[in-house]
């Protein structure tokens, strides 16, 4: 009995992390305007440009990411989440094969960066749906978790490649090609999942799925930086970002493990609200700061944004919606929070040179404490619940309670 559960927990971990090895591309799509900075902007060999196509440059992703969700979650309650996921990584290939063969095109990076972005939209809400779909309820808190895991290490390999080949993009573009291409290839392998066959009458197909799964017979933090008052090297920054990051999502899966949901996510609403302040604070008159005091304040806000607000909606995307509309509510809520990344990525540099970062600084930070109280109030505990105990909790059946 213990070797059939070792077996079925060895299975499912790994399909959950070849299902959800499009989020280490989707890492590279977001974290890949700190290597096309640089050249853009002028200050090495390349396509060199203003500032303001820099921002629809690196903006562009995000709106197509958004336009793609509602009809990608449509789509892949239609023709099902295996389909799906192949689908969003060959739209990565296609993105990024196009930017690393023209480099010089502007309307070549355009496009790459758009068709990247559809990838991007499709991978957030079903690798998180599949996953949710196809795990046992004792390992789904931590199969979830390989969203945000390997999102962060995508970031971190995008910085890499920014650090080794600071004047051009063509490197990590073959790069990120390539990787896609191992998704599509591998992706061929896996499982359809078992609930959306069974929503749509295939019982046979589902069992047969059921028992392969069981083993039986998912740049402008540089800048950020650089106006939060550090003066070290950009590249270096952004390196320690996403190192930390990913030790973030490692001490979620933990915390989340131990401690649920809400306790994690509550905390991190509340350090990431102080930091942010005192960090508002050292780049106004009212507050004098060390550098390094900066530094830690720096990565304590990542760290702790990270253990909930930067993990969490990602992970409980395929928890919180019912089978028939999964896919299609995920979609919804991704393009809502791709929306707010577009709006982020492209006004933040305005709005910083209009008004001053102390202004935008604080909305940041009131905008986080907003959250943590909307999270305290209505976010419910999905820890250790099973999907259908969830989805009865969303239509009254259970008791009222963060709690379930």
């Amino acid at each position: 009995m213990v070797v059939s559960n070792l077996k079925s927990a060895a299975i499912q971990v790994a399909v959950c992390m070849l299902a959800n090895w499009g989020m280490v591309t989707s890492g590279l799509v977001l974290g890949f305007p700190s290597v096309l900075m640089p050249p853009l902007l002028g200050s090495g060999p390349g396509l060199h440009t203003s500032v303001h196509h820099s921002s629809w440059i690196a903006g562009v992703a995000y709106l197509t990411a958004s336009a793609m969700c509602l009809p990608g979650g449509y789509l892949t309650d239609w023709i099902g989440r295996r389909w799906g996921l192949l689908l969003l990584n060959l739209s990565f290939a296609v993105g990024w094969l196009l930017i690393a063969l023209f480099p010089l095109s502007l309307i070549a990076l355009y496009i790459g960066r758009g068709i990247s972005g559809m990838g991007l939209g499709l991978a957030t809400s079903v690798g998180a749906t599949y996953t949710a779909e196809i795990a046992s309820d004792s390992l789904r808190s931590m199969l979830v978790m390989f969203i945000p895991v390997m999102l962060s290490f995508g970031l971190f390999l995008v910085y890499l490649w920014a650090f080794l080949y600071q004047h051009s993009w063509t490197e990590v573009s073959y790069f990120a090609f390539g990787l896609s291409m191992i998704s599509v290839l591998l992706g061929m392998l896996l499982p359809e999942s078992p609930l959306w066959l069974l929503n749509r009458g295939r019982a046979e197909e589902a069992l047969q799925a059921l028992q392969r799964l069981r083993g039986a017979s998912s740049p402008e933090q540089v800048d950020f930086a650089r106006h939060a008052g550090i003066k070290a090297v950009a590249y270096h920054v952004a390196l320690a970002i996403a190192l930390t990051r990913i030790f973030a999502t490692f001490l979620t899966t933990w915390a989340c493990n131990r401690y649920g949901r809400r306790k994690p996510a509550i905390v991190s609403g509340v350090i990431m609200s102080v930091s942010l302040a005192i960090l508002s604070l050292s780049i106004s008159e009212f507050l004098i700061m060390d550098p390094w005091l900066v530094c830690i304040l720096l990565v304590v806000y990542i760290l702790s944004s990270s253990l909930g607000f930067s993990s969490l909606p990602m992970s409980m995307l395929g928890e919180l919606f019912p089978t028939d509309v999964r896919g299609l509510a995920s979609g919804l809520t991704t393009s809502v929070i791709f929306l707010g990344s577009f709006s982020s990525v492209k006004l933040y540099p305005i709005m910083v040179m209009t008004l001053g970062s102390f202004p935008v600084f604080t909305f940041f930070t009131i905008s986080g404490l907003f959250g943590t109280i909307f999270i305290y109030l209505f976010l419910p505990e999905t820890h250790g619940k099973t999907l259908e105990e969830i989805e009865q909790y969303f239509i009254g059946t259970k008791e009222s309670s963060t709690n379930l």
